[in-house]
């Protein structure tokens, strides 16, 4: 199985991906690309995935993403 993701350019040009997203994002939106990876790869990216939440008082609080095993 194979799984488009939407990746920043300059993730391409340093061989890292540090960020994905599932659409293309809006806001600079020629900056990213789509690529195509392996269904390893995209849950090797979700085990180690970080994202933000919003906060309208400051800088959103940082939550790690942790895949339970079962």
């Amino acid at each position: 199985m194979k799984v488009n993701i939407w990746i920043h350019k300059d993730d391409i040009i340093n061989d890292r991906i540090t960020k994905h997203h599932y659409q293309c994002p809006q806001p600079n939106y020629q900056s990213y690309v789509q690529v195509e990876i392996t269904q390893e790869e995209f849950v090797r990216l979700e085990d180690k995935r970080t994202e933000f939440g919003a906060c309208i008082d400051g800088p959103g609080e940082k939550i790690e993403w942790q895949r339970k095993e079962n």
